[in-house]
């Protein structure tokens, strides 16, 4: 299954970033594929209060699927775009939610720089329970 990935700073349109791709079978196949939506724009002195928001949006096995998540912008920065997502699956493949998290709990943005996003994928199975 593939996502088309957006994003946008508080509030502002969402704009197309790249493509994540999930082959919850094959480790391998399982990706984000950066496309023209980088971080230049970011880069910038964040306010404090400025929300970066991000949505993955993709049809698996027929279900239009549409997942948000949000972390302040100087976090994001403050990590040097590291982000990782964590996409939980039902039992049929589809997702239902994802994690998306970023490496700092600071707000410094000293030496912001527009810096690829190094987005580390991981893909979350239903267990059954006891």
């Amino acid at each position: 299954a593939s996502f088309e990935v957006w994003h946008s700073t508080s509030g502002s349109p969402m704009t197309p970033r790249g493509t994540l791709h999930i082959a919850p079978s094959r480790k391998s196949g399982t990706k984000y594929e950066a496309g023209a939506g980088g971080t230049a724009e970011l880069a910038r002195v964040a306010n404090p209060a400025e929300v970066y928001q991000v949505r993955f949006t993709g049809i698996v096995h027929g279900v239009e699927v549409a997942l948000n998540s949000s972390v302040p912008l100087c976090q994001l920065q403050s990590a040097r775009f590291r982000e990782y997502v964590t996409v939980h699956l039902d039992e049929t493949g589809v997702p239902y939610h994802i994690d998306y998290v970023v490496p700092s709990s600071s707000c410094s943005t000293k030496g912001a720089k527009s810096v690829p996003f190094k987005t580390n994928v991981f893909v979350q199975k239903p267990v059954d329970g006891i």
